[in-house]
Order: C-alpha cells, then sequence, then structure tokens
C-alpha cells in the first residue's frame, strides 16, 4: 500500500499545448522505496477529483524551499519544463 513512499513533493502547472496547463509533481522517495511514477500517478487518480490527476512526476533529491520553509514551486516548474525539453529532444533524435 502506498502510505509513506514520499518524503516532500510540491506540485505545480505545468504548460500543455493541448489542455492549456496539467498538473505535475516533483516527488521525494523515502529510502527504500521502489514506485514507479506510474505508481504515483495511479495513486493520485483513485484518490483526487480527474482535473487533479498528475500527469508529469519527476523524482528528485530534494524541494527547494526559502529560508522561510515555503516550497519554492518556480523553481521545480522551472526544472519540470527543461526535463521535458530534454526529454522530448532525446526521444526525437532517437527516431
Amino acid at each position: 500500500m502506498f502510505l509513506f513512499f514520499f518524503f516532500c513533493n510540491g506540485c505545480v502547472r505545468i504548460p500543455d499545448e493541448d489542455a492549456g496547463e496539467i498538473p505535475g509533481a516533483s516527488v521525494v522517495l523515502s529510502p527504500g522505496a521502489k514506485e514507479s511514477e506510474e505508481d504515483i500517478m495511479n495513486y493520485v487518480a483513485n484518490n483526487a477529483a480527474h482535473y487533479k490527476k498528475v500527469r508529469v512526476v519527476h523524482f528528485v533529491e530534494s524541494i527547494p524551499k526559502s529560508p522561510s520553509g515555503k516550497i519554492m514551486r518556480r523553481l521545480i516548474k522551472d526544472k519540470m519544463i527543461q526535463k521535458m525539453k530534454t526529454s522530448s529532444s532525446t526521444q526525437s533524435q532517437n527516431v
């Protein structure tokens, strides 16, 4: 059961050509956790409204936080967009 597979997560809105924006999540896995991106997306899909389903999952070592402890969503969003661009460019080169 997926009860404590992550320490911390940050959810952000990611630009999408078709939908305008889609939900994405940066997740810090607990030590020894073996969940995949698909496992996390399925868990959220079963426990959230359809419009809140996470479409993109990004595993990170730590979530960036400000000195006051707030999650810095702008940095998370920038890293996720950069990862999506690099993965799409490598996929297009492999075709």
